[in-house]
């Protein structure tokens, strides 16, 4: 009878030893692909300055035929010069908002907006603009700074977000 119990035992101690070794080598494997991740990413991200506010002052829009021209006015609030904005428009509950101007993002080179400094930009279409919907456009700052990054930097914080009636 001592010769059966004995028996029992050494399966269930078998059988627990190989569940322990199967949790040891899934934290084992874990631990040395986390290890080889962090070395491909970047060690630091480069982050735009606390200290640049942007604010937006006025935005107007025209009617030509079915598309709607933007006119935008922006000021410089803050203590660093802005190298350019990104333009978003769209309705107003969606998170996807259409970026309007694309390939104009950049203020013109050496003349970023300055501290204090107030500018119109340029006319932005509209075509998808339907009269009684809720619009919105979301303007987001970025800067440039090439011994930090290759990429702009871009200013989440200071996203201001602004409903257009036209």
């Amino acid at each position: 009878m001592v010769k059966n119990l004995l028996r029992k035992d050494k399966k269930g101690v078998s059988l627990m030893i190989g569940y322990v070794l199967l949790i040891i080598i899934a934290i084992g494997l874990s631990i040395a692909v986390y290890a080889f991740l962090v070395l491909y990413l970047p060690s630091e991200e480069p982050v735009c300055p606390e200290d640049i506010k942007m604010i937006v002052d006025e935005i107007s829009c025209t009617s030509v035929d079915t598309q709607w021209n933007v006119y935008i006015t922006v000021t410089n609030k803050g203590l660093f010069g802005i190298d350019g904005i990104f333009i978003r428009a769209g309705e107003k509950d969606r998170i996807y908002k259409e970026v309007i101007n694309e390939g104009e993002e950049w203020f013109d080179i050496g003349s970023d907006l300055a501290p204090g400094e107030k500018r119109t930009l340029g006319s932005f279409t509209l075509t998808t603009y339907e009269s009684g919907k809720n619009y919105e456009i979301e303007i987001e700052p970025f800067i440039f700074e090439p011994e930090k990054s290759e990429k702009p930097q871009l200013c989440a914080h200071n996203l201001v977000s602004k409903n257009l009636i036209c």
